[in-house]
């Protein structure tokens, strides 16, 4: 009698790719995802060992596949199922479980028919020693790391005639996209705008101000990424590009930007399932005590999963300066998992130059995974007129023709100073100068308004900022 568990308990076990679209499809219907783990097999056993937490708010399947890699490592010689959680109103219980794992060695039942008094008959399950399986992954030894994409297996499928699983409509990895056969012509116009490669590259041009060197490098990968994937479609040998980068340069170059339509761009040409960007910084990965910061760090990583993680800052992972610091230990699991799962995650690093360069120093293998350096220079104060002109247009507002000769006094002096954050700073300069003609407008409750009046920055409300006096504001940062 084989051990069977929920709504499988007639087919075959299903591959990692079977078990991957079952996954996906119980996100999909926003289910809790539960791993759990057992070694009593019995049927009536419901207390099964829960394998971390349940996975709510998850996108990707591929962050509950390296969950269960893990849990297969660790407890591979017991049985693992996952099951999926319906919160919503009226279910409120598990819509679906099967098994996952099984051990090497499975226990046999035999049903025991025994008459008793009363013309009343019992039944008895009873157990015995199991044979060995054949044909069984063992379990990986402690210590060892998964091969990478543990849940792609190259095994045979069941015929399709004995599988009954849902069928979840996602992109295809880059190296499982199909050729078709007698494509022999691209029309690469058609190709980028099918792709959404001219419309986010469009986009790009018309938020970013300056940056030349950036975008001609965004227009490179965007570029590689699509003949990549034409030369698939050709039959012509490919093979997936590493597509983890990093962005150096000051505060309010546009890093988080140029990320967001970076993520647009291996969305549209399937190199990643998501468009996704997880933004995060040292607090949402390290821990504060000891066995805090593997989950924080494996919990990002699962939500990122199928999309592009975002580190900011990155350089305060690493604080070699403090022997009690706990980065290293998130470094150590990013550093696997950009290796492993380089197809299910793109990681884009940011931070200053020099102290990303003393940060790739310090952690080689952070170099070595990432193969577009970006470096985004700052920029030039007719550049900085212009954001601000557009900022102002946005809002309605417009500088009158002295207003800006003292808008550009401004930035020659702000750039000087400390805190001076270039785009950002002037989001912020543009914010106080509408308050300062918001409380120059109503100053005078008895003057007649006009729209002219209310759409037009004045002179008095740039040379306002103490920037030009040198006082407060100019040493705290503020416009």
């Amino acid at each position: 009698m084989k051990l069977t568990q929920g709504c499988f308990s007639f087919l075959p076990d299903l591959t990692d790719d079977q078990i991957y679209k079952q996954v996906q499809y119980c996100l999909g219907n926003g289910w809790a995802v539960n791993i759990e783990f057992t070694d009593d097999p019995h049927p009536r056993n419901t207390y099964w060992e829960m394998w971390g937490l349940p996975m709510f708010d998850l996108q990707d399947a591929a962050g509950v596949m390296m969950e269960l890699a893990e849990c297969r490592r660790v407890y591979g010689n017991k049985y693992i199922r996952i099951s999926g959680f319906d919160s919503s109103h009226g279910w409120e219980s598990v819509r679906i479980s099967f098994l996952v794992n099984r051990p090497p060695h499975e226990a046999e039942f035999e049903l025991v028919r025994q008459e008793v008094g009363g013309r009343a008959i019992r039944y008895t399950t009873v157990r015995r020693p199991g044979r060995a399986r054949a044909n069984v992954s063992h379990p990986l030894p402690r210590g060892a790391l998964p091969a990478p994409h543990p849940w792609r297996t190259t095994a045979s499928p069941p015929p399709a005639a004995k599988l009954l699983f849902f069928e979840v409509t996602m992109l295809d990895v880059p190296h499982a996209t199909t050729t078709e056969p007698g494509e022999t012509q691209f029309d690469l116009r058609k190709e980028a705008e099918a792709a959404g490669i001219t419309d986010t590259l469009q986009q790009l041009e018309q938020e970013l101000i300056g940056l030349k060197p950036v975008k001609n490098r965004v227009r490179q990968i965007a570029s590689l990424l699509l003949i990549e994937r034409i030369r698939q479609r050709a039959g012509l040998a490919s093979a997936p590009p590493t597509l983890h980068m990093s962005f150096t340069g000051n505060p309010g170059t546009g890093k988080t930007t140029v990320a967001l339509r970076m993520a647009k761009i291996l969305h549209g040409l399937g190199f990643v399932r998501r468009g996704q960007v997880i933004s995060v910084t040292r607090d949402d990965l390290v821990g504060q005590y000891i066995g805090h910061t593997a989950p924080k760090t494996k919990e990002i990583l699962k939500k990122a999963m199928g999309g592009v993680l975002f580190i900011d800052e990155a350089y305060y992972l690493h604080r070699p300066d403090n022997e009690r610091d706990y980065g290293q230990e998130a470094i150590e699991i990013l550093l696997q998992v950009m290796e492993n799962q380089r197809e299910d995650l793109v990681v884009i690093l940011a931070g200053y130059g020099e102290r990303m360069t003393s940060f790739f120093a310090s952690n080689p293998g952070f170099r070595s995974r990432i193969a577009h350096h970006i470096e985004f220079p700052d920029y030039a104060e007719a550049e900085l007129l212009v954001i601000a002109e557009l900022m102002l247009k946005e809002r309605g507002y417009r500088f009158s023709a002295a207003a800006r000769e003292a808008f550009e006094k401004y930035i020659a002096l702000r750039r000087t100073q400390p805190f001076f954050s270039n785009g950002r700073s002037i989001r912020n300069a543009v914010d106080r100068i509408r308050l300062r003609q918001a409380d120059r407008l109503v100053s005078d409750l008895d003057r007649m308004l006009d729209v002219d009046d209310l759409e037009t920055i004045d002179p008095m409300d740039v040379l306002a900022s103490r920037v030009f006096s040198g006082g407060a504001d100019a040493r705290s940062g503020k416009p």
